[in-house]
C-alpha cells in the first residue's frame, strides 16, 4: 500500500506497508528516497498506475500541520523490487488530485478527471509518455496508423484489414460514422 489518507491528513511514502499472503500479516518496510529529491510528498487522492514492477502515483494532495493544504503536480516512478523512488522530470499540466490513472501497453500514462486546486472538477485527460517503458515495436507502429486514420477521415477497421493491419489492432478504431 502507497501512501492514502484521510480529510486534513495525508500518509507518508518513506515506508510502505506489504501484506505477506503465506504468512498472513502485514509489515512496515522502508522505501529508498530518490538520490537528488528524497522522498513524494506525503499525499492522498492521487493517480496511481502499475507497469511490471514499475508504479506510477501523479498529483493528489498534500496535508500538512505546518503548511496550507496544496494540490500537486508531480510525477514519481517507484520500483517494486527495490523499493527505490524516482522523481520523474515531468508534471502533469496543472495540480489535480481525485482522478485516475493507466499505463498502456505502448508506454503511455494516461490520466483521466480529477479536481482542479480551486475544487473545480475536470474531464480532461492526459496522456503521457513515461521514460521507464519500452513499447512493444507493434504499438509504436499502431501509433502511427492512429494518426493516419485520423487524418485521412476516410480509414475504417476494414479498410486497415484490407491494408494488412491485424484485426486486434484494427479493431481498436472506433471512428464515428
Amino acid at each position: 500500500m502507497l501512501g492514502g489518507g484521510r480529510l486534513h491528513y495525508a500518509e507518508g511514502l518513506e515506508k510502505i506497508y506489504c501484506y505477506d499472503i503465506t504468512g498472513n500479516h502485514w509489515s512496515e518496510v522502508p522505501t529508498q528516497p530518490d538520490p537528488n529529491f528524497g522522498f513524494p510528498r506525503a499525499r492522498c487522492s492521487y493517480g496511481c498506475a502499475k507497469w511490471g514492477q514499475d508504479v506510477y502515483i501523479s498529483g493528489g494532495r498534500h496535508y500538512n500541520e505546518e503548511e496550507e493544504h496544496r494540490s500537486l503536480s508531480d510525477i514519481w516512478h517507484f520500483r517494486i523490487d527495490t523499493f527505490q523512488w524516482r522523481k520523474l522530470r515531468m508534471r502533469l499540466p496543472e495540480p489535480l488530485y481525485f482522478h485516475s490513472a493507466i499505463v498502456s501497453p505502448s508506454g503511455h500514462m494516461f490520466i483521466f478527471g480529477g479536481v482542479h486546486k480551486d475544487r473545480s472538477r475536470t474531464a480532461n485527460l492526459y496522456k503521457i509518455r513515461l521514460p521507464h517503458t519500452m513499447p512493444k515495436l507493434v504499438e509504436l507502429c499502431w501509433e502511427k496508423v492512429c494518426v493516419m486514420a485520423r487524418a485521412s477521415k476516410t480509414m475504417s477497421p476494414s479498410h486497415l484489414r484490407d491494408m494488412g493491419v491485424p484485426w486486434n489492432l484494427s479493431d481498436r478504431l472506433h471512428l464515428s460514422s
